[in-house]
């Protein structure tokens, strides 16, 4: 009887050890929020944004540039098949994102991509705390921190120069 005892407790210790390796951006079952709204920091060589974000389930993203004040209003918008570029009155609408792949807020919209098309992605780093992804789109290097516990996207950098933060994030 303690014999079996021991075997079970062995197999139990062995099953709970081994369901908890398996970090990805699956976390613990929970998918990475992708549907949110969120205020972002963005610092890039010598300039820093202020911007707001709302990414919805069909993956459309609209960015909104608030700061600083000469770009105030720009507004980047991707809705399924067609794309625009914005500020006050002026709109311009085409199939994609016109955008160069340096651009920082092109590139943000791109990573939220990533991350939504490869959910088995496996993190090179993992605490109880955060995940950590790296990744290379539009030959940049990328590194995504996600919050583990509610599954936020936290921070995004972008090669050397590029620090982007998200705060104040609620789910859509």
């Amino acid at each position: 009887m303690q014999k079996k005892f021991v075997v079970l407790t062995g197999l139990l210790f062995l099953i709970l050890f081994l369901s908890g390796c398996s970090d990805n951006l699956t976390l613990d079952n929970k998918p990475t929020t992708l549907e949110f709204k969120s205020d972002l920091s963005i610092k890039f060589k010598e300039m820093e944004l202020s911007a707001n974000i709302i990414r919805t389930e069909d993956h459309s993203v609209s960015i909104t540039v608030t700061a600083p004040e000469t770009l105030n209003g720009l507004k980047i918008e991707r809705n399924n098949s067609q794309s625009s570029i914005s500020k006050g009155e002026l709109i311009f609408k085409t199939d994609n994102i016109i955008l160069p792949n340096s651009s920082v807020l092109k590139s943000i919209i791109d990573i939220l991509d990533y991350i939504a098309n490869n959910p088995e992605e496996e993190p090179y780093y993992s605490d109880s705390k955060e995940i950590d992804f790296i990744g290379k789109i539009n030959d940049e290097k990328f590194e995504i921190k996600v919050n583990k516990n509610i599954g936020f996207v936290k921070e995004i950098k972008i090669g050397e120069n590029v620090d982007v933060n998200f705060f104040n994030q609620e789910k859509l």
